[in-house]
């Protein structure tokens, strides 16, 4: 028989270590501190099993989508230096673009630091091809393809999963555009078993991002309260969503990746900061 679920959380061991940041500075004592978090969210999906739930967003938290948003970077970059009419000047500078440097940013979804790294000069440009690119990535193209798990994602997914824990994945990619693909890599990945399409909730293209997360979420944590059970773990990479995530759900131990983010912010103080989901 399953134990009732406790009001204590990890969030002592989280506060005790001061992780109030902004993106995307990492202090040095969130090392130690993420791993020992990662392995108390397996041990809370082992003694509650069903009864408990963790939610996840995709881009950037989940998945890594940079090698998909660079793919898409060199076919915004094909189509306005080879298959235009006229070459623009610019478009040697950017001849020879690589995947590393796109890692090597700050944040990386800043398209245009990126293309400016190889001296792009021609801001309408620099802004047309980062635009195009985006759009690009956006549809869905090279999600089964180029997209990859987090290190230690598959491995931590598939161990909460294993103890009978609900994985829940909320993501503001278009249901419409990339529904499809993105179901199809999370199968192929082994992280969504059949019959669990209705815990992936994606975006409608009408709804704007804020509002999907605040609804994705406050339906997740009815269904979970509707089962008896509790969201114990939520993990985000942009400050603002994470914020809506904890309001909807307060009980669960906010996580929060760094690295890639369209608005910059300052982090929950107890939101513990992940770089990855190795376990040690």
């Amino acid at each position: 028989m399953r134990p009732s679920i406790p009001s204590a959380s990890f969030s002592a061991l989280v506060v005790s270590v001061g992780l109030g940041l902004t993106v995307p500075a990492i202090p040095a004592a969130a090392a130690p501190v993420a791993p020992a978090a990662l392995n108390h969210m397996l041990a809370l999906a082992h003694q509650y099993g069903s009864r408990a739930a963790f939610v996840f967003d995709l881009d950037e938290t989940t998945v890594d989508s940079s090698p998909r948003r660079y793919e898409a970077m060199l076919d915004a970059i094909d189509e306005a230096c080879t298959r235009a009419p006229v070459k623009h000047p610019d478009c040697a500078a950017l001849r020879y673009i690589k995947l590393d440097d796109l890692y090597r940013l700050r944040n990386r979804y800043d398209d245009l630091t990126y293309l400016r790294h190889y001296g792009a000069k021609d801001e309408a440009f620099v802004e047309a091809v980062a635009k195009r690119a985006f759009d690009i990535y956006l549809s869905g193209r090279y999600i089964v393809d180029k997209d990859r798990l987090y290190p230690g994602a598959s491995l931590f997914l598939r161990r909460l999963k294993k103890e009978g824990a609900l994985v829940y994945f909320v993501s503001s990619r278009s249901i419409e555009r990339q529904g499809t693909n993105t179901l199809r890599f999370l199968s192929d990945h082994g992280v969504l078993r059949p019959g669990e399409d209705s815990l992936v909730y994606l975006k409608p293209d009408v709804e704007a991002s804020p509002d999907f997360k605040r609804r994705a979420t406050k339906e997740i944590a009815d269904r979970v309260a509707n089962r008896g059970g509790r969201v114990f773990g939520i993990f985000e990479n942009e400050p603002e969503n994470l914020e809506i995530w904890m309001e909807n759900l307060p009980r669960a131990l906010p996580f929060f990746m760094v690295g890639a983010y369209q608005h910059e912010g300052p982090v929950a103080k107890r939101a513990v900061i992940l770089q990855d989901f190795r376990l040690n």
